[in-house]
């Protein structure tokens, strides 16, 4: 009985490779048949059943992006319809709502007219009138600004540890 195990141990140290699915399996695992239908094991009702899962899990996957795409679709109209209620400035001037973004101070919104089509035209700064001395001095300083061309351009690098890269 022990020679028995032993060989059988021995085999489980052989590699083959199959004929077929050019798979390497152990010669231990090996389950020989004859020619014709393969007789089938729980193991292999296992396998059949995981691709099956696989499948459905691909195809619940690209639903979920459909949806996900007529949700996001749905979500930017009803956002649109949303913002000429609230807001008609923007509807009234004809601003795409993607291309406005909220700043507050001193400046409410900046406005990429454009930007959401693939063709900025212009930047436009918004601001709410100044109903302040200090306010009315901010606005005419950036208009002083503005119009002297004191404008720039830069891109900002920021890594993983927040350190910016000025370059």
């Amino acid at each position: 009985m022990m020679d028995f195990a032993r060989s059988f141990s021995e085999l489980g140290k052989i590699l083959c490779v199959c004929p077929h699915c050019a798979d390497l399996h152990y010669l231990a695992d090996a389950r020989p048949f004859l020619a014709g239908k393969r007789p089938q094991s729980i193991v292999n009702d296992i396998e059949r059943q995981e691709r099956q899962l696989e499948r459905i899990e691909e195809q619940l996957d690209e639903q979920e992006r459909g949806l996900r795409d007529q949700a996001s679709a749905a979500g930017l109209r009803t956002a649109k319809r949303l913002l000429k209620k609230i807001d008609p400035v923007f509807s009234g001037a004809g601003y795409d709502p993607h291309d406005v973004k909220v700043i507050f101070d001193p400046v409410t919104y900046v406005v990429f007219n454009g930007m959401s089509r693939g063709r900025l035209r212009e930047i436009v700064l918004l601001a709410k009138p100044p109903d302040t001395a200090g306010a009315e001095r901010m606005h005419r300083s950036l208009r002083r600004a503005i119009d002297a061309g004191n404008l720039e351009f830069r891109t900002l690098r920021v890594d993983d540890k927040g350190a910016i890269d000025h370059s």
